[in-house]
């Protein structure tokens, strides 16, 4: 048996281990709690693919380049199997590997046992690393498909072994289930989501107080995640209470924090959700990563470059301005963000569009350097007379330097007094 409790509202209810992975929501608030399986790391190579998969999308699977690209990065230690696998799984494979995420699994099981005999005959592969090909395709798929694994988020799964479970035991607990569900659709409030948990399962753990000031449990959260201030470094604690503020609260500097969190994971379906969320409220962190995504095309969201600018817009018509070149910073600097020139460019653009001098400073040294665009003297410059008239220092500093490299005639055609 097994006891799952929903970390939205708390409560908790008890189903047989076999019935674990037919949840598809919480039986008092109906938050959902079935989504695609997680990974901290991607030490395999069937999670590599199943990561590229699920972050990117399955047309992922026709573009080998950038799935090799994807890989690499987020399995650094698996350099010579993913090499081997994208050298091998060339454009002339796409079809059948595509193929594979539309088949039943008997289906599946047949194209493999075909690939691995092309592999074998037509690329000269030894048997061992056409199995170790074929293993990590099949596995990503079950992955995919939520075989062998549960799918279920939002929620704590725990062995219920305090008691011996009849099936009148069962019945009741089924039927108080029915109730609690019955009485929280009537006295749901949205904000507060105060539903009680069955009278007859006990929580293991105190109730968690989800009134207490939001920062302060902010502050908690990060401090479980970082493991300071004398706190023992604990992830899933700390995305506990970020998912509870997030989601009950709906406290928006926490979905920034999950958001961040899975960006730095490249789970970008992860990130998209929180930050999708974040966005609705106008946030400026949430509409400029929601820009990144619909420029990109990532974390299943449908690339659409309006979108994205109409993001970026909205973005900077609410004048958080530092904020927005802090991110196109992370952008350009790769690290917490992947790093992402052109669209840094396009987020100080949008900020830059709007009259913010450091937004402009930044943008001239992109086009000074060649970062995410071409290099562009005479937009770098134009930028820097932009940001220095609109009281940015530095700008005037950097045309000065600029000044020291060009000669006369380049002078006057940039218009830059000797």
């Amino acid at each position: 048996m097994k006891i799952i409790k929903c970390q939205s509202c708390s409560g908790t209810w008890i189903v047989k281990k076999e019935d674990l992975e037919r949840q598809k929501v919480c039986p008092y608030c109906e938050i959902s709690v079935q989504g695609k399986i997680e990974f901290d790391t991607y030490d395999s190579l069937d999670k590599a693919i199943y990561g590229a998969v699920t972050s990117i999308g399955e047309k992922v699977l026709q573009n080998p380049r950038q799935m090799s690209g994807f890989m690499l990065d987020t399995a650094p230690n698996l350099k010579k199997e993913i090499r081997i696998f994208c050298k091998t799984v060339t454009d002339d494979y796409t079809s059948y590997v595509t193929s594979l995420y539309e088949q039943e699994l008997y289906e599946a099981e047949t194209t493999l046992r075909k690939l691995r005999q092309l592999f074998i005959e037509e690329e000269g592969l030894s048997e061992l690393w056409a199995d170790m090909i074929c293993d990590g395709l099949y596995g990503a798929l079950l992955y995919y498909k939520g075989i062998g694994e549960t799918q279920l988020i939002n929620v704590d799964v725990d062995d219920f072994e305090s008691q011996r479970i009849n099936e009148d035991s069962l019945e009741i607990l089924k039927q108080d289930n029915i109730r609690a569900k019955s009485d929280s659709l009537v006295k749901q409030d949205v904000e507060t989501r105060n539903v009680t948990t069955p009278s007859r399962i006990k929580s293991s753990s105190p109730q968690r107080n989800l009134n207490e000031d939001p920062e302060n449990r902010l502050g908690k959260a990060l401090k479980y995640y970082n493991g300071t201030d004398g706190y023992v470094k604990d992830e899933r604690k700390a995305l506990k209470l970020l998912r509870e503020q997030a989601n009950c609260n709906n406290y928006i500097p926490a979905c920034n924090c999950l958001g961040r969190i899975f960006m730095k994971r490249r789970d970008y379906h992860g990130a998209a959700k929180w930050y999708q969320k974040s966005s609705k409220a106008n946030d400026t962190e949430g509409l400029c990563l929601m820009g990144y995504f619909y420029q990109k095309g990532y974390g299943g969201i449908q690339q659409n470059t309006s979108s994205a600018i109409e993001c970026l817009s909205k973005a900077s018509s609410g004048g958080n301005f530092d904020q927005m070149i802090s991110i196109a910073r992370k952008f350009l600097k790769g690290g917490e963000f992947p790093k992402e020139e052109k669209i840094a460019v396009l987020i100080l653009e949008a900020a830059g569009n709007s009259g913010n001098a450091d937004a402009q400073y930044y943008l001239a040294k992109c086009y000074q350097n060649g970062n995410g665009v071409s290099i562009n003297i005479g937009k770098a410059i134009e930028l820097y007379k932009m940001a220095s008239k609109n009281g940015q220092r530095e700008a005037k500093l950097e045309l000065i330097d600029i000044q020291e490299t060009l000669s006369f005639s380049e002078r006057l055609k940039y218009r830059i007094k000797g």
